[in-house]
């Protein structure tokens, strides 16, 4: 071959390199970001059927996590989620748990958390923050959360709550009470209050897609278990969800007046 034959075979080589490149561009192959989860915190509750009564104690009774709030090229992180379940059986609870804690970024951990073990989101209780998309909107530094359910005692120091490094979130002059996904219910299961109804008393018109009633049995006790989840959007307002954090379990009984 002569050199005039092998620089037009070059060019054509070199040009469709180039025109493979530009195609993949062309054609918006996806762009993965991937969103750090929250970090784990100082408590994490763990109670199951083999805890009697309040077995951990009203201070131990919460749960915690720092926040991982960083923003990548591409898309903004938008904040922070919690996501809940309420059960009536204990077992299928460690099951279910077991087997979202197994799920990896890449198995798309968060998708099947809220769809495939429909987990909700847990929801506060305040005027004029119902509109917001998050439970823990971004401030692009990471911060302690401190999640009381329910109220333990009468004292304000158990009182359900959500707490941000220690102060009421939204600039809230009031206590900020964590609410179940629908109809302001809280997670005062059995107290005289109109939004402290028992699941297994949900009307179904209302939906109660937040509790499993598998394996149920006749006791009063409930079984609730939580995650956080990173939340951002990408360039095209597609929401992106880091690995659920497991945040822990913990055991409300309707019949017991401090839960």
């Amino acid at each position: 071959m002569n050199k005039r034959g092998k620089t037009v075979k070059q060019f054509i080589n070199y040009s469709f390199v180039v025109c493979f490149i530009l195609f993949n561009i062309s054609c918006g192959l996806d762009t993965f970001y991937v969103i750090d989860p929250p970090y784990s915190g100082s408590n994490k509750p763990s109670e199951d059927e083999n805890s009697s009564g309040t077995s951990l104690g009203y201070a131990e009774r919460y749960f915690s996590f720092q926040t991982n709030e960083k923003n990548v090229s591409g898309f903004t992180f938008s904040g922070t989620d919690v996501y809940y379940k309420i059960y009536k059986s204990s077992s299928v609870m460690k099951s279910e748990v077991s087997n979202i804690n197994s799920l990896t970024a890449t198995s798309n951990a968060s998708d099947k958390l809220i769809h495939t073990y429909k987990y909700q989101k847990l929801k506060a209780l305040i005027k004029n923050f119902e509109n917001s998309s998050v439970l823990i909107p971004s401030e692009n530094r990471n911060r302690t959360v401190v999640i009381r359910l329910t109220d333990y005692s009468s004292g304000s120091d158990f009182a359900s709550k959500i707490l941000i490094d220690g102060n009421n979130p939204y600039n809230s002059l009031v206590r900020v009470v964590p609410v179940r996904y629908q109809s302001n219910r809280t997670f005062n299961f059995g107290r005289n209050g109109e939004n402290d109804v028992v699941p297994a008393n949900d009307n179904e018109a209302d939906g109660n897609l937040d509790v499993n009633m598998s394996g149920s049995s006749s006791d009063s006790r409930w079984y609730v278990a939580m995650f956080a989840v990173g939340v951002g959007v990408d360039t095209l307002f597609k929401e992106i969800y880091s690995t659920p954090l497991f945040l822990g379990t913990i055991l409300i009984d309707s019949n017991s007046a401090d839960n």
